[in-house]
């Protein structure tokens, strides 16, 4: 059923991705900069009027078509990996970093690579033939990102319960043995027995 659909289907997924994530920045918008939500509309708006540059200029390349259609989705998915990294890197914010990651970042990078695969497998274009991923490989995905979902609410809801997991890493970590710490060990064991008891 993809590949019958023109090249410009990956357009319109990249708008939707670009519009979804615009819209849920400025509902948080204190957390980002705030041209940002205005940023991610102007491109959804530009893939608009890259649609009409397709069938208006380049609508006997399919080629053409396909490629710019296909950079414009890989500029929406960079857009939003690059939103999660800026939250779990920048802003430290772990939880809200796997909230993004199972709400946005998998399931549209994943369900991209599905599209893409069966429309490229499906019609001639100059390009590779990607691997063909099984309808079953693309639910587990999403299962896993629901999981990744779950568990990033739970420690949004519950931030005690990561603060404990971070205390107890650091709490595991060998303590530092230095010239110096030799240094006293040698000078006590080198003393004799009155002085240390003395001592």
């Amino acid at each position: 059923m993809v590949p019958n659909a023109p090249p410009e289907i990956f357009m319109f997924m990249g708008i939707n991705v670009f519009l979804v994530m615009g819209f849920s920045i400025s509902i948080f918008e204190e957390q980002f900069p705030k041209p940002l939500p205005f940023i991610l509309q102007i491109a959804a708006l530009a893939g608009f009027g890259q649609i009409w540059m397709n069938y208006s200029l380049f609508s006997a390349s399919i080629d053409t078509r396909f490629w710019s259609s296909l950079f414009y989705l890989a500029m929406a998915i960079i857009s939003v990996i690059v939103i999660n990294t800026y939250v779990g890197v920048r802003k430290k914010k772990l939880s809200s970093a796997g909230i993004l990651m199972g709400v946005f970042t998998i399931p549209v990078s994943a369900i991209s690579f599905f599209v893409i695969s069966e429309y490229t497998n499906g019609i001639p274009i100059s390009m590779p033939m990607l691997p063909i991923v099984p309808l079953q490989f693309l639910g587990a995905i999403l299962v896993g990102s629901m999981i990744i979902l779950g568990l990033s609410i739970y420690l949004y809801l519950k931030p005690e319960k990561l603060r404990d997991i971070l205390a107890k890493r650091n709490q595991c970590k060998p303590t530092e043995i230095t010239l110096q710490t030799h240094l006293n060990t040698d000078d006590i064991e080198n003393q004799p027995l009155e002085e240390v008891k003395s001592n």
